[in-house]
């Protein structure tokens, strides 16, 4: 093989690595962040994640955020406060992952009553 062929190989070769780590790279972004009012008791911390692929740009409905709720409820039998909300999109070359995280702190049924009647009797 001539030195003018190898050279040819070797770029070919360097053009299909770099065309295939941009196939496998991504950029990612923060869409939103949303918090609500944090509780006085942050000792159980609940998190709930949700993910979808989108192809082309193409998204026909957003039902997968339903389940974030379900299960933010699953994990935690009282009230879920302090809820951070994340929605993060990845874009990689014809797809893109949307992905939401909810983060919350967990109130038992018991302790949210009486963190309502504490509010409610010092408002009188």
């Amino acid at each position: 093989m001539s030195n003018i062929a190898r050279c040819f190989h070797l770029r070919r070769s360097v053009i299909v690595v770099a065309l295939l780590a941009q196939l496998a790279a991504g950029c990612a972004s923060l869409r939103s962040v949303s918090v609500t009012s944090i509780p006085q008791n942050r000792a159980e911390q609940v998190t709930a994640n949700v993910s979808k692929w989108v192809i082309l740009g193409l998204n026909f409905n957003n039902d997968y955020v339903d389940q974030l709720t379900d299960q933010l409820r699953a994990k935690c039998s009282g009230k879920v406060t302090g809820i951070l909300t994340k929605y993060e999109s990845t874009l990689y070359f014809i797809a893109s992952k949307d992905e939401i995280t909810a983060t919350g702190f967990c109130l038992d049924a018991k302790r949210a009553r009486s963190a309502a009647a504490d509010k409610s009797g010092g408002s009188k």
